[in-house]
């Protein structure tokens, strides 16, 4: 327990100022910049890449590559491919995950590329909340979708044409390591009709105190039926009755209770951070996706099925937070 905890705090603190140096001499040198967020990258794929059997899925993947596994004929395509091309060098099962590691924080930090202020605090909320030692090396597949769906959004915010083929190239990569990604293809109608809400903070407000009462006092649980229907139409009995990350209907723990007041402080200094960051065309985006992967998370806290979906949003609540403390 000691040993982990050490060598998870040494990689934040080791991870934090190898991104800090690369946001101080970015402005002077572009190359060096990227060669400290690198090794800030490198770093953390070798810490992920020799953990051994953490998370209930570590087994199927561990499965699929040391021991030719027939679970492979499950991934999707993309997952398939990498998978074959890096067994086919005979590289050691800890260089698999690690470049599986490296694909993941590669994908989300340089979605960051021009915002690179974030990143230090970044390293320090991902690690805190948990999300990469329960999330990222566990629900591999997804994960890596997720954070292709970040760099690919990072794109999406800027006009023009060129801009949304990159998204949906993007979008197609990401679906090609799970299928759930393919719900990301309608973002760029929904974005389209650009809504400004995020100065409103009363609304907000009663939203996010009504989405954490509904979990904190089971009223989700009224509607999961529906939610249990719908998944057997399509076959995803798997996930159907299981509880995402360990969550409780009905019961609440500090961390809970912490994310919630982090999520109360991001809508008080709502206004506030859209003056500071008004030049920075990526936060009303991150914004908005993040609000809503936090109240998505509340209602369907006890579902499996739909907190897989919510994934792809909720990744958000972290460059959000890092915004906060940035302020």
């Amino acid at each position: 327990m000691l040993q982990t905890i050490f060598v998870y705090t040494f990689t934040m603190i080791l991870m934090f100022f190898l991104c800090r140096r690369a946001y101080l001499v970015d402005i002077k040198n572009h190359g060096k910049s990227n060669l400290y967020l690198l090794l800030a990258i490198f770093v953390f794929s070798i810490v992920f890449g020799m953990r051994y059997y953490v998370g209930i899925d570590y087994h199927n993947y561990f499965d699929v590559y040391v021991n030719d596994s027939y679970e492979i004929l499950r991934f999707e395509p993309g997952f398939q491919f990498l998978t074959i091309l890096i067994k086919s060098t005979h590289a050691h099962y800890v260089v698999y995950f690690a470049i599986l590691a490296f694909l993941q924080l590669s994908f989300f930090f340089l979605s960051f590329r021009r915002q690179k202020y974030l990143l230090p605090f970044l390293c320090i909320m991902l690690f805190m909340s948990g999300t990469f030692m329960c999330g990222w090396m566990n629900i591999i597949r997804q994960t890596l979708a997720a954070t292709i769906f970040v760099f690919a959004s990072s794109f999406l915010v800027y006009r023009g044409l060129r801009n949304i083929i990159i998204y949906l190239l993007l979008i197609l990569l990401a679906v090609s390591f799970h299928y759930s990604a393919v719900i990301l293809f309608v973002l760029p109608l929904i974005w389209s009709f650009k809504v400004d809400w995020i100065s409103s903070r009363r609304p907000q407000y009663i939203i996010l105190i009504i989405a954490f009462l509904g979990q904190l006092l089971g009223i989700n649980q009224l509607f999961m039926g529906t939610v249990d229907f719908v998944g057997e139409l399509f076959g995803w009995d798997d996930y159907l009755d299981q509880v995402h990350g360990g969550a409780r209907t009905g019961a609440i723990g500090i961390y809970d209770i912490l994310t919630f007041v982090l999520n109360v402080m991001v809508v008080a200094y709502s206004s506030s951070l859209k003056k500071f960051y008004m030049k920075d065309v990526f936060f009303p985006y991150v914004y908005k996706v993040g609000y809503f992967g936090i109240i998505v998370s509340y209602i369907f806290s006890s579902s499996m099925l739909i907190s897989r979906m919510v994934l792809f949003f909720n990744i958000f609540q972290y460059p959000l937070y890092a915004y906060l403390f940035c302020h």
